[in-house]
């Protein structure tokens, strides 16, 4: 959670964490600028608990 006021940088840092941590653990994410993180759970790729283990880990 980024704290009110923090500025467009802590954001970024943010996502770039949470992106690079979703990373590690396997899942696979699009990372476009300035700060967004792209999911596809597209179902002839994606497994239902697939994305149940994305929310589990974005928790």
């Amino acid at each position: 959670r980024v704290p009110p006021g923090a500025g467009e940088e802590s954001v970024t840092e943010f996502t770039l964490r949470v992106h690079r941590e979703l990373e590690s653990a396997g899942i696979i994410t699009d990372y476009r600028n300035p700060n967004l993180i792209r999911l596809a759970p597209a179902p002839l790729y994606c497994r239902f608990g697939d994305v149940g283990e994305f929310i589990r880990r974005l928790k």
